[in-house]
């Protein structure tokens, strides 16, 4: 029979049972348009009645929905840990962790290559940047009680491929806030290398430069000290003189070849096996120090030089003060010696000269050594001339000096004439001498003459005397020729004025200074 409407309020409470809507009606009698909303409550559904069969006729899960899903309600309990889970995007409000694989699949088979992890910024349109990619730690400390500390940047990674570690702008394609550590091998490629820091400490024994160089050695190699407005310093080798050097100039350190520089000056205390001072202007400088060259241990100087006193020994005790301007303890020997001997005192056990000969004397001249003297005996001295003894002392013989050769006058000279012609034979300074003696000789052809002549000038006139004239061959008593006297400018000139056209006139003075 049909049935018939029956009203809520016409059913007992329990008249509807199970049964009564399972015989003969079938599941199909209450259905979801006859079920008024919210009429099936949580009280209503008895533990683990809903199946994954109710929830969908396909058995899956699509009858469960977002819309139907309770805020909250899906926990990291309620998700299973060995299912796989693909997020077009996702927003993590507390903390994700991944003991698995994010983002990539595993490869398999031989020699197949894994797929890639991409963590990758907002990308861009346009001239615009792309965003990004930050990784943000919080350091301990910087709140107080409960309150979360700041995150702040830890590794930054910008549009432009620039990192930074704890920068959050970087600049550089690799730029650090802090310390970095290296525990292998680090390997700089590039032109330029810039460390500026306060100090820098290698813990390095060694320092390689110019590693990588092959074959023939070029261009110089060391460091440059960087000096602001004044010329930079280097401190290297000059590769051009196969030697160590240090100077200044205007290079820097990307200066490549040879360096063009000033010789500097190294202060402080020098070691060596050898100095080698070399060059056209090349010399060694003792500013204010004593210095002393001996052998070890001996406490004997070879040489002393006190450049404070302007004084040097040679062979002094380096402890003891020089009294000397120059000291020697020992002989001196030298091939030529140079000075005017002035203020030589205390000259005792000279043996330095020897006897010599007469080309070649024992004191002789410097560059000049066929002028000097020797010792022909004891107790005898001769003075050589050209290689020729001219003059000899001998006290052997009651103090003699013995001329050896022709004596000649002081300034002697030879003039000659070829016509009757009075001519300028000798000269000297009025203002230097006021007298003088001449002894002239004067020959013609056959004839010879000699005569004495005195001269005396007053700075106005000059007088001249003749006097003890000898003549050969019969000539008259006007001889050959006479002698007189003239003022020229500074000077005063003799003047022989011949009787016959040819003479030789020689002769030799004695003048008298004024």
């Amino acid at each position: 029979m049909a049935l018939t409407r029956i009203r809520r309020t016409g059913l007992n409470d329990g008249l509807v049972s199970d049964s009564k809507l399972d015989s003969g009606v079938g599941t199909q009698a209450v259905t979801t348009s006859t079920i008024r909303n919210g009429a099936i409550t949580t009280l209503k559904l008895a533990d683990n009645s809903i199946t994954t069969q109710k929830l969908s006729s396909t058995g899956g899960l699509e009858a469960v929905g977002t819309a139907v899903i309770q805020d909250g309600a899906v926990t990291p309990l309620k998700v299973s840990g060995t299912g796989t889970f693909n997020f077009n995007a996702a927003s993590i409000a507390t903390t994700l962790s991944v003991t698995g694989k994010v983002g990539r699949d595993d490869a398999s088979g031989t020699d197949v290559a894994g797929s890639d992890l991409i963590i990758a910024g907002g990308a861009s349109t346009g001239s615009a940047s792309g965003g990004f990619v930050r990784i943000k730690t919080s350091a301990a400390g910087g709140s107080s009680n409960t309150n979360l500390n700041t995150l702040t940047d830890a590794l930054v990674v910008t549009g432009e491929g620039k990192v930074g570690i704890g920068v959050g702008s970087p600049t550089q394609d690799l730029e650090v806030a802090n310390n970095v550590v290296i525990n292998g091998e680090l390997t700089v490629l590039g032109g330029t290398t810039t460390v500026s820091t306060t100090n820098t400490v290698i813990g390095d024994k060694l320092i390689e430069l110019g590693n990588g160089t092959v074959g023939a050695p070029t261009g110089d190699a060391g460091i440059v000290i960087e000096r602001g407005s004044g010329d930079n310093g280097f401190i290297g080798f000059d590769e051009s003189e196969d030697k160590f050097a240090l100077g200044t100039g205007t290079f820097t350190g990307i200066t490549t070849g040879d360096l063009t520089y000033t010789l500097g000056t190294l202060k402080g205390n020098l070691d060596a096996e050898a100095i080698d001072v070399s060059g056209a202007n090349s010399y060694v400088k003792f500013d204010g120090a004593v210095v002393t060259i001996e052998p070890s241990g001996s406490n004997t100087a070879l040489f002393k030089c006190d450049p404070t006193n302007n004084k040097i020994g040679i062979g002094q005790d380096p402890n003891n003060a020089l009294a000397q301007i120059l000291q020697v303890n020992g002989n001196v020997g030298a091939t030529a010696f140079i000075g005017d001997g002035n203020g030589l005192t205390n000259l005792s056990g000279f043996t330095g000269a020897g006897d010599g000969t007469e080309s070649i004397p024992g004191i002789s001249f410097y560059q000049d050594q066929d002028n000097g003297f020797y010792r022909p005996d004891n107790d005898k001295m001769g003075m050589c001339l050209g290689g020729d003894e001219k003059i000899r002392y001998d006290d052997t013989a009651g103090g003699s000096l013995i001329t050896v050769k022709e004596i000649h006058g002081q300034d002697a000279g030879t003039a000659t004439t070829a016509a009757i012609t009075a001519a300028v034979i000798d000269s000297f300074t009025h203002a230097s001498y006021t007298s003088g003696k001449y002894v002239v000789q004067c020959t013609s052809g056959a004839y010879t003459q000699v005569k004495e002549v005195l001269i005396l000038h007053d700075g106005t006139d000059i007088y001249v005397e003749e006097y003890a004239t000898m003549t050969s061959g019969g000539i008259a008593q006007g001889g050959l020729g006479t002698i007189t006297a003239q003022y020229n400018g500074a000077n005063i000139e003799i003047v022989f004025t011949p009787v016959y056209a040819v003479n030789t006139v020689k002769f030799f003075r004695s003048l008298i200074t004024a």
